[in-house]
């Protein structure tokens, strides 16, 4: 088998990359110069593509976990040299690019590529060289494959992009959005650092994606202004997740350990973008120092991750070359490595972090925010889509703890995570004169469904949601606050303010407080998990418990700082949230935290809970 030190002598390494990266052995896992990363997802796995290293044009790395990380295999049979371990998948350069290492295997120089699967065909872009020199000129290319590890043919005649600016276009990064099925191509011009800021852009590409569409134009999204990002952004690339868009980017200077990353949220695709105030979100850190080039996606589970590359400290630069040669030293000295993070939204914007795991619960406020607890996860809010145009009034989780649902006053219903839309009333339960209007949502056990209750006790069914009954025409004392279905999902129950329990499929009428005097009005009821009992809660937190339902305590004697407007199960006990966020515990799970004391712009509205 061929050393790293041979396939160094037998092929000329790249200007412009790093001279002495170990070699890109095939069907080996990977783990050092790796520069420029950039992820799909496709097919239930992950690709890696990076700038010029180790023998290869373009080096492809494959994944099934984004953890390890395997080279691609060599062609066999081979039918483009005489190679045995050829591995590139970039089989055709671009032939108008500037030939740095003329009459050599990789005699153009590329960088920073982008790829994506637009229809059946993969869309590889690549920043070439088109004047030496330094910085000297770049513009942008395009090639196509029909496999996401190639081999990729580069046959344009000229650039796809080239701007008048002096150092041209890089960082080419194209972005199908999942919202519209468009696709878009995100790119960096130089400008004069230190006087004329560099900017990130963005243009519609057409149908096939090797061009752009017809009448599109470049729209600039972003400019270096903050002192972070010193004279210069590049390495743009986009992500749309849980409804929103963000926009990473590397910010100052890469062979420095202050090389960073931070992102933008942007409202459309051609913005406006606004970056977020606790950039950056990537900065040196212990053994990795400058890190840079963050490339976003969703993995497999549906969450957030960045894949970016680090300098091995205390290197921020590679070694001279041949000088590292001749002294043994250029694959033991500086690399720039590629590392994937998991990415969490918490109340201040993105954080690198794990996703939440375990027991958990989320809090909703009236204006479509969502609070999470413990393991439960932010996956998305109507306010972040709808900004102040939603009234919202419930929220419920799926079964598996990996979604939830939030419903507003006039019957929408939005989804998050592995929630899915079945369908909503929208409008219909809003009747100008009746005052009715959605008051809850609950998920069938099987994910599969829900349904949409109103304050008048009238049900709508979505999916496999079947309706065993509703209270139309039945003249109420109080106006319907609560329903939810049984552990079966066959029935469900309706409670009104005044206590009054209403029992429809397998439900089981166990007693009611309708035919009490109450100090409050009744504001929920959580049926145990057996479907033999239930408990009622009143907004002054006192609790009423029927059937096989344990009385656990109550907030009855206390005096609140806030009405409790809901009441959850939590494991074989149940808690309460008031309209401060205020929780009360009385359960055998954790109290995970509270909203209490922390000012918060509308009131709490409803809760749900993550049990898994």
């Amino acid at each position: 088998m061929f050393s790293a030190a041979m396939l160094a002598a037998s092929s000329a390494q790249p200007a412009g990359a790093y001279p002495g990266a170990p070699w890109f052995e095939p069907n080996r896992p990977y783990t050092q110069n790796f520069p420029d990363p950039a992820i799909l997802v496709d097919g239930g796995r992950y690709y890696a593509y990076a700038t010029t290293t180790g023998g290869a044009y373009l080096p492809v790395m494959t994944s099934t976990d984004a953890v390890t990380w395997t080279a691609r295999p060599r062609y066999s049979p081979n039918p483009y040299n005489s190679d045995p371990f050829y591995n590139d998948a970039l089989v055709q350069a671009p032939s108008w690019g500037t030939d740095v290492n003329p009459g050599q295997r990789l005699a153009k120089e590329l960088r920073a590529p982008g790829v994506t699967k637009i229809g059946s065909t993969y869309v590889a872009f690549s920043t070439v060289r088109t004047q030496a020199g330094n910085p000297g000129r770049f513009c942008i290319s395009v090639a196509t494959a029909t496999a996401a590890i190639g081999p990729f043919r580069d046959t344009t005649s000229g650039p796809l992009v080239c701007d008048s600016d002096p150092a041209g276009s890089i960082d080419p990064q194209p972005f199908v959005d999942p919202a519209t099925g468009t696709p878009w191509l995100l790119w960096k011009s130089e400008g004069v650092p230190g006087l004329q800021p560099t900017r990130v852009w963005i243009r519609q590409l057409d149908a096939a994606g090797t061009g752009f569409a017809p009448d599109s134009s470049a729209v600039s999204l972003l400019f270096t202004d903050q002192p972070w990002e010193g004279n210069l952004i590049e390495n743009p690339a986009m992500v749309r997740w849980q409804g929103r868009l963000f926009l990473f980017y590397s910010g100052n200077e890469w062979p420095s350990a202050n090389y960073a990353a931070g992102y933008a949220e942007c409202a459309t695709p051609v913005g406006p973008c606004t970056k977020n105030p606790n950039n950056p979100l990537l900065a040196s850190r212990g053994s990795e120092l400058g890190p840079g080039a963050p490339a976003p996606f969703v993995d497999l589970e549906g969450n957030l991750r960045v894949a970016y590359h680090f300098w091995n400290a205390p290197y921020t630069n590679y070694p001279a070359f041949p000088a590292c040669q001749s002294a043994g030293t250029c694959m033991s000295q500086g690399q720039r490595r590629m590392k994937v993070a998991s990415l969490v939204l918490t109340g201040n914007g993105l954080v690198v972090g794990a996703p939440a795991v375990g027991p958990g619960y989320w809090m909703l406020g009236r204006d479509g925010t969502v609070y999470p607890f413990g393991g439960a996860a932010f996956l998305g809010e109507p306010k972040s889509q709808l900004g102040f145009g939603v009234t919202a009034v419930d929220v419920e989780s799926t079964p598996s703890g990996k979604g939830y649902l939030v419903l507003d006053r006039i019957g929408r219903v939005f989804s998050y995570g592995d929630a899915a839309a079945f369908g909503a009333p929208g409008n219909a339960p809003v009747d100008g004169a009746g005052g009715e209007r959605a008051a809850s949502i609950s998920v069938t056990p099987s994910n599969g469904g829900y349904w949409v209750f109103t304050n008048r006790g009238r049900v709508f069914g979505y999916g496999d949601a079947r309706t065993f009954g509703d209270l139309s025409g039945v003249a109420l004392n109080g106006p319907v606050l609560g329903s939810i279905p049984t552990p079966t999902g066959a029935g469900y129950f309706m409670v009104g303010s005044d206590g009054g329990v209403f029992a429809f499929g397998d439900a089981l009428f166990s007693g009611s407080t309708g035919n009490m005097v109450l100090n409050q009005p009744v504001v929920g009821l959580v049926p145990t998990p057996t479907n033999r009992g239930y408990w009622l809660v009143a907004s002054d937190g006192g609790v009423f418990a029927f059937g096989d339902a344990t009385f656990r305590g109550s907030m009855g004697a206390v005096r609140l700082n806030q009405p409790v407007n809901g009441m959850i199960r939590n494991g074989t006990g149940y808690l309460m949230v008031a309209s401060d966020g205020g929780i009360f515990n009385f359960s055998d799970q954790p109290f995970f935290g509270s909203l209490g004391g922390t000012p918060i712009p509308h009131p709490i509205v409803a809760a749900a809970v993550k049990d898994k």
